[in-house]
């Protein structure tokens, strides 16, 4: 009798052509024999969910690998990478932005640095090129899709692996269609408010923890300054860019990737609070570059940090991606239209007369109390349905 072949555990695809393909892994392709026998319930070379297997999570980062296995380092590597590759991309296009401003006018610019420096920053500041050089964010989409072709899918699929959900066809999970669409905008719309009311919040506390120790410390946060506008066509060039250029590329990598990556290798609590810490820091770390600009850090850092707080925990609770990105377009969106309108800084209290910023800071406490009520609500009956069951078997 022939001694029966080894098992293939390598991390290379098995090349035995005997070897039963429904044991091998669907996207990378490697035998999984003996991970199966083991009741293994994701593949341990890519991370994809093995279907012939039982037990799955009943919330899957994504419909096609039900979780992503890259290592650590790609996490948190890529998010450092991504934001050198944007700012390469960005500071190149200025620089080629400055370059032909000063050939307009050689005799002038070439001799007056001021003027050349004043004439390139009213050119900047215009809210189409702002809107223009916005668009390079989808350079933060780069790595994510490169390092997810482990799972040997198609480019147009690649999105699925960060955790998109489509609406429509046959991948299109359910219940599906416009009904979830609309009700994840719906939903998406609520939790946008109430940040913008919390954001607000934040500025009058951060203003009297800060003010009086940095009274004219840089304010960064919120909505970009130079991203406002009174004129509509511009503001409506401003908002589409930030629905489906700034919030796809970012959740992409901060959550769909980053998040997803650390979850997957070292829990969700801990995913969700290096994710939070690297999610502002990535907003603000600019501010270090000059020794001008560094005691603003501080004072900038924490208000990012309590939003991203928030957004990575309703990733961790909800694994909804899909309403990750209109949550994130959403807020920016407000803040962009209600910018122009409102009076005051991060740093400064915005003015109490403006009713959106009222309004806003309301919907956050009603909703607040909703979400704390609810939350009451099911501990209390995780503590009394055992004593009600005890009571029904007597």
């Amino acid at each position: 009798m022939e001694d029966k072949p080894r098992q293939e555990t390598s991390d290379r695809p098995s090349s035995d052509p005997g070897a039963d393909p429904l044991m091998n892994c669907r996207f990378c392709g490697k035998n999984l024999e003996n991970f199966i026998a083991a009741g293994s319930v994701y593949c341990p070379f890519c991370g994809a969910a093995v279907t012939n297997t039982s037990g799955l999570p009943k919330k899957d980062s994504n419909i096609i690998a039900g979780r992503a296995l890259w290592p650590i380092k790609w996490s948190l590597l890529a998010v450092l990478l991504s934001l050198l590759i944007l700012f390469g991309i960005t500071f190149g296009v200025e620089f080629i932005i400055i370059i032909g401003i000063a050939f307009t006018n050689p005799s002038k610019y070439l001799t007056d640095p001021n003027a050349l420096l004043n004439a390139a920053t009213t050119i900047l500041l215009n809210p189409f090129i702002v809107a223009l050089l916005t668009l390079t964010e989808y350079s933060l989409l780069i790595l994510p899709l490169i390092l997810t072709r482990k799972y040997r899918r198609p480019l147009k699929e690649r999105f699925l692996l960060l955790g998109w959900k489509p609406y429509f066809g046959t991948k299109a999970p359910s219940p599906g269609g416009w009904t979830r669409f609309l009700k994840d905008v719906a939903v998406a719309a609520v939790f946008a408010m109430a940040l913008v009311g919390f954001q607000f919040l934040v500025n009058i506390a951060n203003n009297a923890m800060w003010a009086p120790f940095f009274p004219s410390a840089l304010d960064i946060s919120g909505a970009d300054q130079a991203l406002t506008s009174t004129n509509v066509f511009q503001m409506i060039l401003l908002v589409a860019v930030m629905l489906f250029a700034v919030a796809p590329a970012e959740e992409s990598l901060f959550r769909g990737f980053s998040q997803q990556g650390l979850e997957s290798r070292l829990g969700e609590k801990k995913a969700w609070l290096i994710s939070s810490i690297i999610f502002a820091f990535a907003h603000v770390f600019e501010l270090l570059f000059f020794a001008a600009t560094i005691p603003s850090f501080l004072p900038n850092f924490l208000p990012y940090l309590y939003l991203s707080m928030i957004l990575c925990g309703i990733y961790w609770k909800t694994k909804n991606f899909n309403r990750m990105i209109y949550i994130h377009g959403m807020y920016d969106s407000l803040l962009v239209i209600s910018a122009p309108f409102i009076t005051g800084t991060y740093l400064v209290p915005v003015d109490s007369s403006n009713l959106f910023v009222w309004v806003s800071m309301l919907f956050f406490m009603a909703f607040t109390a909703l979400l704390l009520a609810k939350w009451l609500m099911a501990r209390q009956h995780k503590i009394t349905l055992p004593i009600v069951k005890a009571q029904e078997s007597r």
